[in-house]
C-alpha cells in the first residue's frame, strides 16, 4: 500500500508525558533562582513520568515513551540538586553542632 507525504499518523501524544515534560523544563528554568520550587517540580515532574510511563505501557497505541523519560531524568536532576544544595548542608551544620 502506498501512502501520500499529506498523511499523518493518527497516534496520540500521552498528555501526562507532556505535562510531566512542562513541569521539568519548569524545574530547569527556575533551578538557579528558586531552587526549592525547583526542587518541587521537579518532584511533580517524577511522579507525573511515573504516571505516563504506566500509562504508555498500558496502552501501546499512545506516543510519549521518550518525552516522559526526558521529564524523569530532568525531573531527577532537579530534584537531587536541591536536596544537595539544602539537605547537605542542614545535615553537615546539625553534625556539627552535636560536637
Amino acid at each position: 500500500m502506498h501512502t501520500s507525504p499529506l498523511q499523518t499518523r493518527t497516534h496520540a501524544t500521552d498528555g501526562t508525558a507532556i505535562i510531566a515534560a512542562l513541569l521539568a523544563a519548569g524545574s530547569l528554568f527556575v533551578l538557579s533562582f528558586l531552587p526549592l520550587l525547583s526542587g518541587f517540580l521537579g518532584a511533580l515532574a517524577l511522579a507525573a513520568a511515573l504516571v505516563s510511563r504506566r500509562r504508555l505501557r498500558a496502552e501501546p497505541a499512545l506516543r510519549g515513551a521518550g518525552l516522559s523519560l526526558a521529564a524523569f531524568m530532568v525531573g531527577a536532576f532537579a530534584a537531587v540538586m536541591t536536596v544537595a544544595a539544602y539537605g547537605v548542608p542542614l545535615l553537615v551544620g546539625q553534625l556539627f553542632s552535636l560536637a
